[in-house]
């Protein structure tokens, strides 16, 4: 398991379920943190950038060859829904080296649509 900042773990500790699939339980047990951008070990405390999954939804969707992985728009969902006060678009898109806009809001908001409809 990653060493987290005492913020860090305090943020995660905080959540109660799993983003995805609701599922209950207690991180680091039974919750992970998924970090929206990949290969960012020197941003692995930037909670702009963490959702919280459960370990089938972590591994098994997220990380696995399942038909069930919410992606990056999926993700950028589930953050805009439980943790609003840490959801930042543009700061994803500039992790990622993108332009501020290679993400835009309209396809969040899409891809939000879409799940709701899934009821997901």
């Amino acid at each position: 398991m990653a060493e987290y900042l005492p913020e860090t773990v305090a943020w995660l500790q905080r959540w109660g379920f799993c983003w995805k699939c609701k599922k209950r339980g207690f991180w680091p047990w039974t919750l992970s943190g998924h970090h929206l951008v990949r290969g960012t070990a020197k941003h692995k405390d930037d909670i702009k950038t963490i959702v919280i999954l459960c370990p089938w939804c972590h591994m098994g969707d997220e990380h696995g060859t399942t038909d069930k992985c919410l992606g990056l728009l999926g993700s950028l969902v589930l953050k805009k829904r439980y943790d609003p006060a840490n959801y930042d678009l543009s700061h994803v898109n500039a992790i990622r080296c993108r332009g501020p806009d290679a993400i835009q809001e309209a396809e969040v908001d899409a891809e939000s649509q879409r799940m709701e409809e899934l009821g997901l």
